[in-house]
């Protein structure tokens, strides 16, 4: 009954926070990274559902639940289980409620929390990949999002996060502020799957995922390259270069 009573509280004040989140730290995080963000007409605004987006930046954890912060309603996702050793890190991840998750291997009890988290009502974030890409190329997608989206019912939106690999390298305590920008691409929906959870839907459904995000990586590329080109820069060595200056 207490705990209940304590885990009702913690909901309500998660509301209250993300609404403080939303008016503070949202445009402070816009201002420092200039956070370009494309497609947010692509978010369900009637149902909660799975964001799904390549990881390829140690501070994504902030740029996933950015791209739908604007809906105002409580994000949460899935983090490493090596967060929890950290007496900040772990205050502050179970205080959003994140889902630890060992790396590197099937970890079923994560899949469950998770989808009792969608079930629940909330947002839910999440990386296919499972760790960072150290080439900022997309990895081979896992298929939890899509077992969790059978399983729901919810749909899935896949976003990708470009630049953010510049934000803040390995070995670095403070981050480059640099441009980033986040494209949400269209809603793939699973009511057609008739709440099948085999391999197979689950693998299909993974591929349209990483497809759509593909899609999106490749229109970043054209678009930076051509600002390369405009500018006469395309033979340089310009990472990181292009995401200091604007497009």
């Amino acid at each position: 009954m207490r705990e209940a009573v304590l885990a009702g509280i913690h909901a309500k004040l998660l509301k209250v926070v993300w609404w403080v989140i939303y008016y503070t730290l949202r445009p402070a995080i816009k201002f420092m990274f200039r956070i370009r963000l494309f497609g947010e007409e692509n978010l369900p605004r009637n149902e909660n559902f799975l964001l799904a987006a390549n990881h390829f930046g140690t501070l994504d954890f902030l740029f996933i639940p950015y791209a739908a912060i604007g809906l105002r309603k409580p994000i949460r996702g899935m983090a490493k289980a090596e967060l929890y050793d950290n007496l900040v890190t772990r205050a502050v991840f179970s205080f959003f409620k994140a889902v630890y998750v060992k790396r590197g291997k099937s970890d079923t009890r994560a899949i469950e929390d998770a989808i009792q988290a969608v079930r629940e009502g909330y947002i839910f974030g999440i990386a296919p990949e499972g760790t960072r890409q150290p080439n900022a190329e997309l990895g081979r997608f896992h298929t939890g999002a899509a077992r969790i989206a059978l399983v729901t019912g919810k749909p899935i939106v896949p976003l990708y996060i470009a630049e953010s690999y510049e934000v803040l390298k390995k070995g670095k305590l403070f981050p480059n502020f640099v441009k980033v920008m986040i494209y949400i691409g269209e809603t793939i929906r699973v009511e057609q799957y008739g709440g099948r959870e085999d391999r197979e839907s689950a693998t299909e459904i993974t591929e349209k995922v990483r497809d759509s995000i593909t899609r999106m990586h490749e229109r970043y590329e054209k678009e930076k390259r051509a600002y390369l080109v405009q500018r006469n820069l395309v033979d340089l060595d310009v990472r990181g270069v292009f995401a200091t200056g604007g497009f």
